[in-house]
C-alpha cells in the first residue's frame, strides 16, 4: 500500500505539473511557430473566453461581468480567475491519473523529460520576446511627454518606464541577458546556465513589477518559478560546488532519446526552432523600431513646446478636459500628448491624426468621447491647435536643452550632478 501511495502521488505531481505547463504556456508552441500566431490568438480567445466568464460568474460569482478584452494588464479580473481556472484544471488532472493512470517510475522518467524540454522552450520563447523588446526598444519607448509631466503627477508604472526609457543602452543591456538566457534554454546542455542568467533577470523583473506596481505581476512571478524549475535539479550540486569550492560530480543529463538518429533529428529540430525565434526577432524588432521612428518623423505635430499665446474663445460649445485652464507646456509624440497647465495639472491622451477631418484626435480610458483638435504648422517652430473653446500657438524647443536629455555621459565629475 505504501508503494502504490507513493506512485500515486508521483503520478499526481506529474500530472499537476504538466497540465499547469501546458496550460500556462497555452496555445504554445502554436504561437511560436510560422504563419501561427493569429490562429493561436483565436484559438486562445475562444477557449478562455468562453471559460473564464463562466467560471467568473458561475463558480466564483464575481458581482460584475468579466470580458476578455486588450487592457495591457496581466493582473486583470479575468487574469485572475484564468489562473484559478488553470489551478483547478490541473488538479483535476491530477487526481484522474493519480487514480486511474498507469505509467510507473520508467513513464514517468520519460514524461518528465518531456515536460522540461517543453518549458525549457515555451520559457526561452516567451524570455526572446521580452528580450528583444528590449533590444529593439519597443517596449519602454521614449514619449516626449515625460519631459512636462511633474513627478507628482507620475504613477509609479510611469516613473519605471520614463526610467527604462531614458537609456536605450540600458535597455539594450537588459535584453541582451533575456536573450542570452533564453536562448540557452533551447540546449539542453546549456539548460544549467540559462536558467542561472534568467533566475536573477527574472528576480529583478519581479521585484520591478511588485515594487512599482506594474500589472504584470503574475505572469512575471511565474515565469521566475519556471526558471527556479529548470534550476532545481541541480540546485544541490550547485550549492555543494558554491559551498565547497571543490569539484562535485553533476548528475548526469538524460536526452529525450536513447536512439542516435532520433537523438540528432531533436537536436537538429531545436537548433532550427531556436535560429528561427532569433531570425524572427531580429527582424521584427528592426522593422518595430523602423516604424516607431518613420512615424516620429513624419508627424506634423511631434515635437516639444511651450506656449506663446493661449486665447479663450467665447462661444456655447461644450467643454472639455483641455479647457481647463491656460497652458504652460505640450508634448506630441507619434501616438501620445500631454499638457500641462497653468495650475500644475497634467494630462496625457493617445493621439491620433483623423486624415478625413484633418484633426487631431485624443483619446484616454477614462474619457467619454474624444476630443478634436484643429491644427495648423504656421511654420518649422511654430503650431497653432483649436479647440471649440480656446486657441493655442505653441513654439518648439529643443528637447536637448532639457537637464534630463541635455546632461549627457560625464568619465569625470568633480560634484554630484542631483538635481
Amino acid at each position: 500500500m505504501k508503494v502504490t501511495l507513493q506512485v500515486a502521488v508521483r503520478r499526481g505531481l506529474f500530472a499537476f505539473a504538466l497540465a499547469y505547463s501546458a496550460l500556462f504556456f497555452f496555445p504554445f508552441p502554436l504561437n511560436a511557430l510560422p504563419g501561427g500566431w493569429r490562429p493561436a490568438q483565436v484559438l486562445s480567445a475562444k477557449t478562455w473566453g468562453l471559460l473564464v466568464p463562466w467560471v467568473a460568474r458561475a463558480i466564483v460569482r464575481l458581482p460584475g461581468p468579466v470580458a476578455q478584452v486588450p487592457t495591457n494588464s496581466g493582473d486583470s479580473a479575468f487574469a485572475w480567475v484564468q489562473w484559478a481556472c488553470t489551478v483547478g484544471l490541473s488538479l483535476s488532472f491530477a487526481v484522474a491519473l493519480a487514480v486511474l493512470g498507469r505509467p510507473g517510475d520508467e513513464g514517468l522518467q520519460r514524461g518528465s523529460r518531456w515536460l522540461r524540454a517543453f518549458v525549457r522552450f515555451a520559457l526561452g520563447w516567451t524570455l526572446l520576446g521580452y528580450g528583444f523588446a528590449k533590444v529593439f526598444p519597443t517596449q519602454f519607448a521614449w514619449l516626449p511627454e515625460r519631459l512636462i509631466e511633474p513627478y507628482g503627477e507620475s504613477s509609479p508604472q510611469a516613473l519605471l518606464w520614463t526610467f527604462m526609457g531614458y537609456s536605450r543602452p540600458y535597455q539594450v543591456f537588459t535584453g541582451l541577458a533575456e536573450v542570452a538566457g533564453g536562448a540557452l534554454l533551447f540546449f539542453r546542455r546549456t539548460t544549467l546556465l540559462g536558467a542561472l542568467i534568467l533566475t536573477g533577470v527574472l528576480a529583478n523583473v519581479v521585484a520591478l513589477n511588485y515594487c512599482y506596481d506594474v500589472p504584470v505581476k503574475l505572469a512575471s512571478t511565474h515565469l521566475l518559478l519556471f526558471a527556479v524549475a529548470l534550476l532545481a535539479p541541480d540546485a544541490r550540486w550547485l550549492a555543494r560546488a558554491l559551498s565547497s569550492g571543490e569539484g562535485v560530480e553533476r548528475r548526469s543529463s538524460v536526452p529525450l532519446f536513447e536512439e542516435p538518429r532520433r537523438a540528432l533529428a531533436a537536436r537538429i529540430g531545436g537548433a532550427l526552432f531556436a535560429a528561427y525565434v532569433v531570425v524572427n526577432g531580429v527582424i521584427g524588432g528592426r522593422s518595430a523600431t523602423a516604424s516607431m521612428a518613420e512615424a516620429a518623423r513624419s508627424s506634423p505635430v511631434a515635437g516639444l513646446y511651450r506656449v506663446e499665446r493661449y486665447e479663450d474663445v467665447p462661444t456655447e460649445a461644450p467643454s472639455s478636459e483641455l479647457d481647463h485652464g491656460p497652458w504652460i507646456r505640450a508634448a506630441a509624440g507619434a501616438s501620445s500628448f500631454g499638457v500641462l497647465f497653468a495650475d500644475g495639472t497634467f494630462r496625457r491622451y493617445w493621439a491620433r491624426l483623423d486624415a478625413p477631418s484633418g484633426a487631431l484626435v485624443l483619446s484616454r480610458r477614462d474619457l467619454d468621447g474624444v476630443i478634436a483638435l484643429r491644427w495648423e504648422r504656421v511654420d518649422s517652430g511654430h503650431l497653432v491647435l483649436q479647440g471649440d473653446r480656446f486657441t493655442v500657438r505653441l513654439v518648439a524647443e529643443d528637447p536637448a536643452e532639457t537637464v534630463l536629455l541635455g546632461r549627457g555621459f560625464h568619465w569625470v565629475s568633480e560634484y554630484t550632478f542631483n538635481r
